[in-house]
């Protein structure tokens, strides 16, 4: 290391010389690129215009910084720059210097006279100030070795000493005038000996300081995991933080995982409010919305089927007002009939029948038959309640659309700046061109062309997670390279031996197989696939560009697909030949990149395919419940069906997952249609179906019912916020880890579905309306649910899942569809429920025996025709006309369905294809992309369920890492995560090839974002000087049209230069100073 001092090259050097030396000498980073200067100390007087020069004739020298020039003075006096050695690595081991660590307090009392008898002591103070602040910076860095082998401690450690760094670099800074003033005043050659004192003990500590980052580093990578770091890992990268935006006391932006900002802090259960959930996506917001809304509405509702529990809870519906249940009960106030009267069943007559209190009827020949009756009131609160469900879920879809538009002008996402093209040409892989083409509608911030390279990023993710599960096994105190190496031969022969289920486990030869065969699969994919262009994300820098674009380029599916030029002036083709078919793009976490190859038609096949599957699965399951009830053992089914609600779902999301889906959002839309026809099936179609018809106003019934509902309100609910499995892995199994990253999986957060719980909220009003008629306090267990349901997954959201990817409102408009479906539902079982009162399954027959009426058996009752207005013969006459209108009603509600919903479709569907359909949302805001906060930009990668983070899968040369949809702490960790870097090519890939291997993701900077980058560059005094500065700055305005580059490639030490910050007041926070020029001095080059 050059010393800090200045080294003497020879006695005769002159002032000038050794003051430019240890001016340029400030740090140990910046000792092994900065170049030294001197000159003759007599040219301080011969040249008075000097800096230096007028500096000692005004008496100033030393009290004011000098600025050092650039260049040295080799042996033959010519003025070149001095090359500087960098050292060779320096063993683990540190000197400790006794005479400075065990000093006594009596050797330095005698330093201290020593001191102050010295006939200079006022020039040479200043020297021995500096000397014991170097003395005891050194002191506090030999005291870090004696932190325990701890993690937490070791980084604490490790911190503390980038801050005695910075102390020391500081003095550096604070020594130069110091030393300058010293020698001028007391004598050169007494100031010459303590200068070199000095020198050694500067040298010794930056030394000292080298040497113990090692230690501590390798340390810290031979220390055991610690359950502190995976806590902090759990809350930095796991959980959502936010913090206030700038300007502002209640205003929250929503931080990238891993990134760290003074005064962020975790989510607020309780204070966060709900607007502030569009953070998560549009998708997040809406489910909370609703589940609000449904929850006020069945409240309301509940009100109204207050009037059916009184009756039904009254010896008007049963005289023996519901003896039979407890006096406080749930069930008071359901259609349970305990009023039973004896009747003649008998076509030869029958003798006296009589009923006992349990409703047994006895005598020969009697029946016992329910004795309650509804009412048309009854009836018509129950059509109340569906016309007002109806009316709520219009209500609710403008509100839903009210808040897009909201969401949409207040908060800028990258979704309001880009376009996707989705036939671009195949060899179209060049983002300069489709920047070109583009920018006639403004300025392009992004184009990001995706390759088919879906099936290659699939295996390296494949391959990553392996590595990682091999360095949980076997990674212990060993480098990453270590933890993979192995005999493939000796492995291979013991895989074989291993049998069949072994074989699928998880075990340490079992994974390095695995990787052999993943290897083997990437070379081939490598070598042999053809990747070509597949999608085009354009990212403009305004909304109105992207407006402007939207409007003139869009056409219908099939123009494009057949390249149907039309009205389309010649500017808008692409290359005068491809009419694009473009569309709005989705968020970027929302893209599935592995999966932007699958040509439509493959997708409309498989879908058909998964979805038939599904729907056979489930309805082989209604069918097996139905057979063994029909069979006789109703417990079984019983079992059969809790059996089913547990498996199913897992099996259908193992099916949804075979789907190539092109985007989060749609993923899910397809899941949560599985999922509602499957727990629309058990939980309410099922029971209806197996039940037994003169059951249907009994205890033992209504009480399924009770239950479904109860389970919904508070079982599923508590599960969810117990969360054991995830509990039990982070306080149980990660303290058995032996490696910290093994430990840190265990606090990845749990993983969700958005789609599931939308169908949980969709299932719970669809039991509640199934049954209302004769369950109506069902509605107010509903809203119990909803409200619990509100607050227990937004803890989960803050405290336990898994981050999210932002989706749009498609989900809400399904679930929307799906309660219009329940309403069907509802009126179709109300009616059916209104036409076989009471279900006792006897009918009069109209003749008389021995003056008695006489009855008969029918089935009529458990008929399930839901259009059949036919009277039956033991309906009275106001029963007969409450059928009759929901027969119409069912007709009517049917036809609108048909029309509203099919309709709009198939004319949305047709309009699409010839036409296009694009519709702006709001007005387009004046927001630059560059400018708005925390925005994304479309980075290629690709996700692993057993991976924290997704695997980035392109080059970073040429974008800005802010705009990636997770930060991380620096260059190199974002190179670790980044599969370009990959070994899995094994060096049979040329560069060339691995280049085109991946897809292309380039910014292209405006020129307000140039100037501003140049007018915020931030200097640390402690790392550059003025000169430097000021070269920077000329350098850079010359060099403007290639800053771009020169900011990718982060080749500028000591320099930082502020990206993104929004020169509204209102984005003030995007004022973090970015890294992305700071990477090293070592390449200093400008």
């Amino acid at each position: 290391h050059p010393t800090m001092f200045g080294a003497q090259k020879k006695e005769d050097d002159c002032l000038d010389s050794f003051l430019n030396e240890a001016d340029s000498v400030l740090t140990p980073a910046t000792l092994r690129t900065r170049a030294k200067s001197g000159c003759e100390y007599s040219t301080y007087l011969s040249n008075p215009t000097s800096h230096h020069g007028q500096a000692l004739l005004k008496g100033t020298l030393g009290k004011e910084k000098p600025k050092p020039l650039p260049f040295g003075v080799d042996s033959k006096g010519e003025q070149t720059p001095i090359p500087v050695k960098t050292p060779a690595p320096t063993p683990l081991k540190i000197k400790k210097k006794d005479n400075l660590m065990k000093e006594d307090l009596n050797a330095r009392q005698i330093k201290m006279e020593k001191r102050m008898s010295h006939p200079s002591a006022g020039a040479m103070a200043v020297l021995w100030k500096l000397g014991d602040s170097l003395e005891m910076v050194q002191k506090e860095i030999l005291d870090l070795r004696n932190v325990p082998d701890k993690p937490i401690k070791l980084i604490k450690a490790k911190q503390d000493l980038a801050v005695l760094n910075s102390r020391l670099d500081a003095l550096s800074l604070e020594g130069i005038d110091e030393v300058v003033t010293a020698e001028l005043k007391s004598g050169r050659t007494e100031a010459r000996e303590e200068r070199k004192r000095l020198t050694a003990l500067a040298e010794e500590t930056h030394e000292l300081v080298h040497v113990l980052s090692l230690e501590l580093k390798n340390r810290l990578s031979n220390s055991g995991p610690e359950v502190k770091l995976a806590w902090k890992y759990y809350q930095k990268y796991t959980l959502p933080n936010r913090v206030l935006k700038e300007g502002t006391k209640h205003e929250f932006r929503k931080l990238e995982p891993g990134e760290t900002v003074p005064g962020s802090e975790l989510y607020g259960i309780f204070d966060t409010p709900v607007n502030e959930l569009g953070d998560f996506g549009i998708g997040i917001l809406l489910y909370f919305k609703m589940l609000r809304f449904l929850g006020v509405l069945v409240v309301i509702l509940g009100g109204a089927a207050a009037y059916n529990i009184n009756y039904f809870d009254s010896t008007d519906y049963s005289a023996n007002g519901q003896a039979v249940l407890p006096t406080v009960s749930v069930m008071r106030g359901s259609a349970v009939c305990d009023t039973y009267q004896a009747v003649c069943a008998q076509a030869s007559g029958c003798g006296t029948c009589s009923i006992s209190a349990a409703g047994v009827a006895s005598g020969d020949g009697c029946v016992a038959i329910k004795s309650c009756e509804f009412t048309p009131e009854n009836a018509y609160v129950m059509l109340g309640i569906a016309g007002a469900f109806l009316i709520a879920n219009l209500v609710m879809g403008w509100q839903h659309w009210k808040i897009e538009v909201e969401a949409d002008e207040a908060e800028q996402t990258a979704q309001d700046y880009s376009v996707m093209v989705n036939d671009p040409d195949p060899d179209a892989v060049d983002p300069d061109e489709w920047q070109k083409f583009f920018s006639q509608f403004g300025h392009v911030a992004y184009v990001t062309v995706a390759l088919t390279n879906g099936k290659l990023l699939t295996l390296m993710a494949e391959r990553r997670a392996v590595l990682r599960r091999l360095g949980f096994e076997n990674g212990v105190n060993k480098t990453p390279d270590e933890q993979i190496q192995f005999d493939a031969e000796e492995n291979t022969r013991l895989y074989n031996k291993l049998s069949f289920l072994q074989k699928r486990s998880l075990g340490l030869v079992q994974q390095r197989h695995r990787l052999l065969e993943l290897d083997a699969a990437i070379q081939k994919e490598a070598v042999d696939g053809k990747f070509v262009a597949t999608k085009v994300f354009i990212v403009f820098e305004t909304e109105e560009s992207q407006r402007r674009c939207l409007q003139q380029m869009t056409v219908g599916t099939i123009p494009a697909a057949l390249d149907i030029v039309g009205d389309l002036r010649k500017h808008l083709i692409f290359r005068g030949t491809n009419v694009l078919d473009i569309c709005e793009a989705p968020e970027p976490t929302d893209v599935i990149w592995e999966n932007l190859e699958t040509p439509f038609k493959h997708q409309v096949i498989e879908q058909t395919v998964t979805n038939t599957l599904s729907l056979g699965i489930v309805a082989l399951c209604g069918y097996l419940i139905y057979a063994i009830h029909e069979a006789g053992m109703p417990g079984l089914a019983a079992i059969f069906i809790s059996v089913t609600n547990s498996v199913m779902p897992t099996a259908l999301k193992a099916i949804n997952e075979q789907e190539e889906h092109l985007t989060q959002g749609s993923k899910q839309t397809s899941l949560l249609l599985k999922l509602v026809v499957l727990r629309w099936m058990t939980t309410g179609f099922i029971v209806l179906l197996v039940r037994d018809v003169a059951t249907t106003l009994d205890e033992e019934f209504i009480k399924k019912i009770w239950a479904i509902l109860l389970a919904d309100a508070l079982t599923t609910p508590c599960l969810r916020l117990l969360d054991p499995g995830s509990r039990l892995g982070r306080y149980y199994f990660s303290k058995k880890a032996e490696t910290q990253e093994k430990m840190n999986s265990y606090f990845l957060g749990t993983s969700w579905f958005l789609a599931e719980r939308y169908t949980d909220m969709t299932k719970t009003i669809f039991v509640s309306l199934f049954f209302a008629a004769i369950f109506p306090q069902g509605l107010f267990v509903t809203a119990v649910a909803f409200f619990v349901s509100y607050w227990v997954d937004m803890y989960c959201l803050f405290r336990l899942w898994k981050q999210p990817p932002a989706m749009d409102g498609s989900l809400a408009d399904a679930a929307r569809v799906q309660i219009s479906l329940v309403l069907l539902a509802h009126t179709f079982v109300t009616h059916h429920f209104f036409r076989g009162w009471p279900f006792d399954g006897y009918e009069p027959t109209g003749s008389y025996v021995g003056g008695v009426p006489l009855y008969e058996k029918t089935d009529l009752q458990s008929k399930y025709n839901v259009f059949d207005w036919s009277r039956g013969k033991w309906m009275s006459d106001e029963q007969a006309r409450i059928v009759l209108i929901y027969a119409i009603v069912n007709i009517a509600a049917v036809s609108v369905f048909a029309v509203y919903y099919f309709g709009h479709s198939f004319k949305y569907g047709v309009h699409k294809l010839i036409w296009g359909s694009y519709v702006s949302v709001g007005d387009a805001r004046q927001d630059e992309y560059s400018f708005v906060p925390g925005i994304q930009t479309y980075v290629p990668m690709v996700s692993h369920k057993s991976l924290g983070l997704p695997l980035i899968a392109t080059e970073l040369q040429k974008l800005d890492t802010e705009h990636i949809c997770f930060t991380m702490k620096s260059a190199e960790e974002y190179d670790r995560d980044n599969l370009v870097n990959s070994n899995a090519f094994r060096g049979n890939v040329s560069n060339q090839r691995r280049r085109g291997l991946f897809s292309i993701c380039k910014q292209y900077k405006s020129q307000k974002l140039m100037d501003w980058e140049i007018e915020n560059v931030e200097v640390d005094m402690a790392t550059i000087h003025e000169w430097e500065r000021e070269t920077m700055l000329k350098t850079k305005k010359v060099l403007r049209g290639g800053i771009e580059e020169v900011g990718a490639m982060g080749k500028m030490g000591g320099v930082k230069i502020g990206s993104m910050k929004s020169l509204d007041t209102k984005n003030k926070e995007k004022a973090s100073k970015s890294s992305m020029l700071n990477a090293g001095p070592e390449n200093y080059e400008l």
